[in-house]
């Protein structure tokens, strides 16, 4: 096991493998590239959906749905007053004092997580994020051998070892658990990377009951054609999974679907052909590339940008963010990024708010010639309005990591950790969504676990 201090950076440098890209902008100002809001696809369609974007919501007696959220107030967050508070917990890694660190409560205090098992400042373990509900922190620790434990809000520790060989194979090495992601409050989405008996790499995405430490890979290995490699998502109610199909053997050359798959009839019931291999073979973790929303009613994910030729001249069509509608038809392009350079595209990150209304995600420049500020965007799915809603700090910010973004369990505030270009302060930042306000509640911030209102801030 490496030292507490070389952990860290490999973590940090985990994160910024993929990072998510946020580009700052002006305070009140909305999408240069307003989003689409009923783009169609069935299960017949042939092609991409035509982006059309229409005319922005304003609030007003005759549109009183439009959006309540509110650009930040400052392009530079400041300390927040004395008298500041937070419901609840953030929990994070407090890089300047090697440990792990809850702040919240009011006024705002910052301590140790009391971790049963282990001091707060032992590192030799990872955050891997609170349950939906709050109610439990997950952590892992243990090399080669890893161990999964989950921290309960009144104090309980549940500790297991899930074996990976299990799912890889007897013949590939023993994978680290160190990518984690909550499916819901009794079940998480591991990505498993492990070495073969012919020193080749392999890949495989799985389902793991935490509290028993079993597989549930019965959800998986019942979608028909799916790609061991491909991208797939469980829904919180287990009732449908979006993944890859490969259906190369059904037509000459090379052919993956998007498909939706319904447990209880059995078949897929939407699908969109002839994707790319964006969702086919990614180092990135799913929660980056496709997310459910909290009900279950709705799912967000990425698309790779295509390569168009002509007269010689090559131009890249940027990533964009499309969100399938609960009637399992619908799809809906949530952003409508041009193909000219310079532009923006979004970045590997979808964060669902809690109460199923808001989408963040981060959005950077794709003109390398041209300093473009990172942004952090919020999609109302209500109002159908796409709001350019934060900057990040200027040229010295580059990008918030995996799991940097993080929202509040009442679905008004968004914490974030950028990463800077130096690798000197990486502050965590605060903005309600509603109001505007934004706030840096502390520096040299690491791994970002997420938000609970269950925990609170242990007394000295």
């Amino acid at each position: 096991m490496e030292s507490g201090e070389v952990h860290l950076a490999v973590t940090l440098a985990r994160l910024a493998f993929v990072a998510l890209g946020l580009i700052s902008c002006a305070p009140g100002a909305t999408s240069p590239s307003p989003p689409s809001t009923a783009m169609v696809t069935t299960a017949t369609a042939v092609r991409q959906p035509t982006p059309v974007p229409p005319a922005s919501p304003t609030r007003g007696p005759q549109n009183p749905n439009a959006s309540p959220l509110t650009p930040c107030v400052s392009s530079t967050p400041q300390p927040p007053p004395e008298d500041f508070g937070i419901e609840g917990v953030i929990a994070y890694v407090d890089r300047a004092a090697q440990q792990y660190v809850f702040i919240g409560g009011t006024p705002l205090r910052t301590a140790p997580i009391p971790f049963p098992d282990r001091p707060a400042g032992d590192v030799n373990a990872f955050l891997a994020g609170f349950s939906p509900d709050g109610k439990w922190l997950a952590y892992v620790t243990g090399r080669p051998d890893p161990e999964l434990f989950l921290m309960g809000h009144m104090g309980a520790l549940v500790r297991s070892s899930p074996n990976s060989l299990e799912v890889l194979g007897e013949d590939t090495s023993r994978a680290p658990l160190d990518v984690l992601q909550w499916v819901n409050e009794r079940l998480m989405h591991l990505s498993l990377w492990a070495v073969g008996p012919n020193q080749d790499k392999i890949k495989a995405y799985a389902l793991l009951d935490p509290f028993s430490g079993e597989w549930r890979q019965e959800l998986l290995q019942v979608l028909p054609n799916r790609s061991p490699r491909g991208a797939v998502a469980v829904s919180p109610d287990l009732k449908r999974a979006l993944y890859v199909q490969d259906l190369s053997h059904l037509e000459e050359g090379w052919r993956i679907d998007l498909a939706l798959w319904d447990y209880a009839l059995g078949r897929p019931i939407w699908r969109l052909p002839k994707v790319n291999d964006f969702l086919l073979d990614s180092a990135l973790p799913i929660a980056n590339l496709m997310q459910w929303s909290p009900q279950g009613n709705m799912v967000a994910f990425l698309s790779l940008p295509s390569r168009t030729q002509e007269q010689g001249v090559t131009e890249v069509q940027p990533h964009q963010v499309f969100l399938l509608m609960e009637d399992w038809q619908t799809l809906r392009q949530v952003t409508a990024f041009g193909a000219k350079n310079p532009d923006r595209e979004a970045e590997y990150s979808l964060r669902w708010s809690p109460d199923g209304r808001y989408l963040a995600f981060g959005v950077r420049g794709v003109d390398a010639r041209i300093y473009i500020p990172r942004r952090l965007y919020v999609y109302d799915v209500e109002a159908g309005q796409l709001v350019d809603l934060c900057p990040l700090m200027g040229q010295a910010y580059r990008s918030v990591g995996n799991n940097m973004v993080a929202w509040s369990p009442d679905s008004q505030w968004l914490a974030y950790v950028p990463f800077t270009d130096v690798g000197e302060v990486d502050p965590l930042i605060i903005i309600n969504v509603l109001t505007g306000e934004h706030y840096r509640l502390a520096d040299f911030a690491g791994e970002l676990a997420g938000w609970s209102d269950k925990f609170s801030v242990p007394e000295e």
